[in-house]
């Protein structure tokens, strides 16, 4: 595995979890204000 593969994997890893954990709060949001 090379340097640039793992960099790579691993930008793409945390832009997932970043993506899910926006999602999930885009849905709490509304409901904490109702």
């Amino acid at each position: 595995m090379t340097i640039l593969y793992f960099l790579r994997t691993f930008i793409d890893f945390t832009y997932i979890r970043h993506f899910l954990f926006v999602q999930a709060f885009l849905e709490i949001v509304p409901i904490s204000q109702k």
